[in-house]
Order: structure tokens, then C-alpha cells, then sequence
């Protein structure tokens, strides 16, 4: 399921589930701003679980702490720490 298809995974979902047996979901693009609504009404609608999760075109680049912060709506204070740091480091 593409996760920026927003509202409409549900629809999708049940789509998919009126013509298949669903066992599991795999999620792409979870870094959109659609914040995992789309993951959580297929997960919803299919009763199945989700087996991967993708976040754009590079797998390994992927944070799964990161992620489920954001979806949380907690933004990233690991990332944006990081992030000062490479432009003002710290002396110690």
C-alpha cells in the first residue's frame, strides 16, 4: 500500500480484502505527511499486520525510532540534535 494515497488506503484496503485473503501489509512512502493514518485503517480494515515498511526509495536509510516518532506526531529531536551538531560541534 502506498501510504500517499492518504484516506483512500481504506478504501483500497477493503478493495483488496473483498478479493483476496489478506495475510499482511507492506507499506511504502511512510514518510509522507499522511502520518501512518493509511497504515492504521489497513491494518484496520484487513485485520493483518504490517511486515514492512518502507519510507521512500532507500531502504537502508530508513530510522524505525525516527519514524514512529514522527507518525506519533513527537517530530525528531535525535535527528534534529544531530543535525546542530555537524553545523556547531561541541567541545569538550
Amino acid at each position: 500500500m502506498d501510504s500517499t494515497i492518504g484516506q483512500s488506503c481504506f478504501d483500497q484496503a477493503q478493495a483488496f480484502k473483498n478479493a483476496v485473503k489478506v495475510g499482511s501489509v507492506i507499506m511504502t512512502k511512510l514518510d509522507s505527511h499522511a502520518k501512518g493514518g493509511g497504515a492504521l485503517s489497513t491494518v484496520a480494515v484487513t485485520q493483518s499486520l504490517i511486515t514492512f515498511i518502507g519510507t521512500g526509495e532507500q531502504f537502508d536509510e530508513f530510522e524505525a525510532k525516527s519514524f514512529i516518532k514522527r507518525v506519533l506526531g513527537m517530530g525528531d529531536i535525535d535527528r534534529l540534535f544531530s543535525m546542530v551538531q555537524e553545523v556547531i560541534p561541541l567541545n569538550k
